[in-house]
């Protein structure tokens, strides 16, 4: 099964960025596909196709770790885009904040990943919400600075999920396999 690890947002948060994806879709000059709300969410780590006794070596490994962990607080940050704004591919939302405390989740999640024998990852860790992903474009000159001005939205974070991803025409559906909440 296709899974990951991720920071689930409250519905207030993600009414806030629904809107923020609606600013931007009336603003930009190409087709972006964008993230459902459902489906908003700050991946910690992606794990790739694990097998099911994976399960249980992961909420093994991670539980006692995520119960030492107090909530973590944000602000939403700047928007951006990754590689690069010469080839983008993905439209994101930063966080505000102290981010060593998520540096930390991110690196035991790194831990599990590796101990299982999962693909390492070749990118650094740039906490950020997916809003779209972006394709076939040939020249991207937006300016984010208008968006970026606006108010910013709290974020609190109170547990990590586990999810499985499935992969549709219409759209990936994610299901929860385990919660590991956080010290709160």
């Amino acid at each position: 099964m296709r899974c990951f690890l991720a920071l689930p947002l409250e519905m207030q948060v993600k009414n806030y960025i629904y809107n923020l994806q609606l600013d931007l879709k009336k603003s930009l000059a190409f087709n972006a596909k964008w993230v459902k709300k459902e489906n908003l969410h700050l991946t910690v780590k992606f794990l790739g196709e694990i097998e099911k006794f994976h399960l249980s070596i992961i909420e093994e490994v991670l539980k006692p770790f995520i119960a030492t962990i107090p909530k973590l607080q944000f602000q939403t940050g700047n928007l951006g885009v990754f590689p690069n704004y010469k080839n983008p591919r993905i439209i994101w939302l930063g966080l505000e904040g102290k981010t060593e405390a998520l540096l930390n989740l991110y690196n035991k999640c790194d831990e599990i990943s590796k101990a299982l024998g999962l693909p390492e990852s070749n990118t650094l860790f740039q906490p950020h919400i997916t809003l779209a992903r972006i394709k076939n474009i040939k020249y991207f000159d937006y300016n984010f600075s208008q968006i970026n001005d606006n108010d910013s939205q709290e974020i609190v974070f109170d547990k990590l999920v586990l999810y499985e991803s499935i992969l549709t025409p219409r759209g990936p559906i994610y299901t929860e396999l385990q919660k590991f909440p956080f010290n709160c």
